[in-house]
């Protein structure tokens, strides 16, 4: 039998040589794409809806009747005009007096400035209501980052509410609370899928 002359091996396969081809260039490609970094991961999260939105506070904005019954049986009123965010003016009107809840020049000039940060419902009876923004997330520390997948990671991070003063006075809890995400990267970099606030 003849013996082949060292220093050679023996052809490999077709479909081993494909297969090992296709493997590296996974590998290669995998390598390619490490996860988010925690800086990536934050500025993802911060261009988000949920970071990009306000908390709000909505309350009815009149009642009919005087002022002295209105306040009573409407909810909340008493204490928007006890922390001096809003007052109470009673009009005349054809039907009758009515009780309209104001809110306070700075209060209402703070809702104005934030009011692209304030997705308003467009419900039956919205016209009747006042929506002050309050506080929107803000991102404290990237938690962990691991990832799921070619271009796929996930995120924890911990996060806040950062109030105005509408917020201060209605006294919005700030307490530290835990966040999720699912990271994707794309053409223009990482960006946050899916983001849920989640609770304490």
């Amino acid at each position: 039998m003849r013996q082949q002359p060292s220093g050679f091996s023996h052809p490999v396969p077709a479909p081993i040589l494909t297969f090992g081809l296709l493997a590296g260039l996974l590998s290669m490609a995998g390598c390619g794409a490490p996860p988010p970094t925690p800086d990536e991961a934050a500025r993802a999260i911060l261009a988000s809806e949920p970071f990009r939105a306000a908390r709000v506070e909505s309350i009815d904005s009149e009642a009919p009747g005087r002022c002295q019954e209105a306040s009573s049986a409407q909810a909340g009123w008493d204490r928007w005009t006890s922390l001096g965010i809003a007052r109470l003016s009673e009009v005349v009107t054809a039907t009758g007096p009515v009780c309209r809840l104001v809110v306070d020049e700075v209060f209402r000039r703070e809702a104005e400035n934030w009011s692209h940060r304030a997705s308003l419902a467009s419900s039956p009876g919205y016209e009747a209501k006042i929506t002050l923004p309050v506080a929107v997330p803000a991102l404290v520390r990237i938690l962990e980052i691991r990832s799921t997948g070619l271009g796929v990671a996930e995120a924890g991070f911990e996060w806040q509410w950062r109030l105005n003063q509408a917020g201060q006075r209605l006294g919005i809890d700030t307490k530290l609370s835990r966040g999720w995400t699912q990271l994707v990267l794309d053409d223009g970099g990482w960006r946050a899928l899916r983001v849920e606030l989640g609770t304490r």
